[in-house]
């Protein structure tokens, strides 16, 4: 069966590829409406693929504008994200054709980089284009009360409800957080928007990691405030006298489980420590049962975490990147200790 690729026409094939999203649970008209008209970074690049007899759209790829800091240089990042072709097709050739117009429109210097976590079944048509896998995924948790893990493997609720009190006491007396110094002029806040103090800790930051996306306030508002997906909170650190940020962490809560979207700090040493001691202990105030992540990057903040009680869980894919060949970057995107990405460095 043959096929064809095009660039799209976010506007004439609009209804089409949202018919496509409903066939593959990609999203609907609220996520367009946020991910490809309001990127702070510019309009994504969205490619299709048609049955070439019907023209019927059957698969598309999209990459979403991100700029990425490379050891403190600008470079012009995308986002491999929205990769979805129909079941029936999936096997026929336009996965593959998709990904290689992606990596020619890189190439002809719209971008610089690429970079994306594929699941399994789209992982190995990515590396039949050039891209490799430069870091695991990793999943981790913390927990802090037992009662989410009892009630799943205890019966009676009356027992695990008993069971429960000694191992949340156990769990409270094991933690780090617990016994943990907090440096003289730290003060934590619930912030209710990304104000011009998170400019100031980035700029200021940014220059720390070897391999960062962006995170001035415009990009934040539009990736945590304004998606559709999520009701996201942002717990900052700052110093009580010049009320200046020293880190933050944006998360969101289901019921009693809490999920880290992104963390940043002005240095990976003390601030990362200071932030997520008053991060679990305000957890456990509020009575949250465990808090999760997904991480890729330096092990030094895989080793703070590790430290502050959280467990590896597996890992969820690979971050895979590709880079143009007039880029003479590949040693350093090849490291996995110079990447530094959550969950939120993603397309949605």
């Amino acid at each position: 069966m043959a096929y064809t690729v095009e660039r799209a026409d976010l506007v004439a094939d609009r209804q089409e590829l949202l018919a496509l999203w409903k066939r593959n649970h990609v999203g609907g008209e609220e996520r367009f409406r946020w991910i490809y008209e309001r990127n702070p970074a510019g309009q994504p690049t969205c490619f299709l693929a048609r049955d070439g007899r019907t023209s019927k759209l059957v698969g598309c790829t999209t990459l979403f504008p991100r700029p990425v800091y490379i050891q403190g240089r600008l470079v012009r990042g995308g986002i491999a994200g929205d990769f979805a072709v129909d079941k029936e097709h999936r096997l026929l050739g336009p996965a593959l054709m998709l990904q290689r117009a992606a990596v020619a429109h890189c190439d002809g210097e719209n971008f610089q980089i690429l970079y994306g976590n594929p699941n399994s079944r789209s992982e190995a048509v990515l590396r039949r284009v050039g891209y490799k896998k430069v870091a695991p995924q990793l999943q981790l948790t913390k927990p802090i009360r037992s009662r989410y893990y009892l009630a799943r493997r205890v019966r009676p609720w009356a027992l695990s409800h008993v069971l429960s009190k000694p191992l949340d006491l156990a769990l409270k007396v094991s933690s780090r957080d617990v016994y943990f110094k907090h440096p003289r002029n730290t003060e934590f806040h619930l912030s209710s928007s990304f104000d011009e103090r998170f400019d100031r800790l980035w700029m200021r930051s940014m220059n720390s990691f070897t391999i960062i996306g962006c995170r001035s306030s415009d990009y934040l508002r539009w990736k945590f405030e304004m998606a559709p997906s999520g009701n996201y909170r942002i717990f900052t650190l700052s110093d009580r006298t010049t009320t200046e940020l020293d880190g933050y962490i944006v998360f969101s809560q289901n019921e009693n489980s809490v999920t880290i979207s992104d963390l940043f700090v002005a240095n990976t040493g003390n601030n990362l420590d200071t932030l997520l001691a008053g991060f679990i202990t305000g957890q456990r105030e509020e009575g949250a049962d465990f808090i999760s992540l997904c991480y890729a990057g330096s092990p030094q903040v895989t080793r703070s975490l590790l430290k502050f009680g959280f467990s590896l869980r597996g890992s969820e894919g690979g971050v895979h990147c590709y880079t143009t060949e007039d880029l003479d970057i590949s040693a350093v995107t090849g490291r996995e200790e110079n990447w530094y990405l959550f969950s939120g460095d993603y397309d949605a």
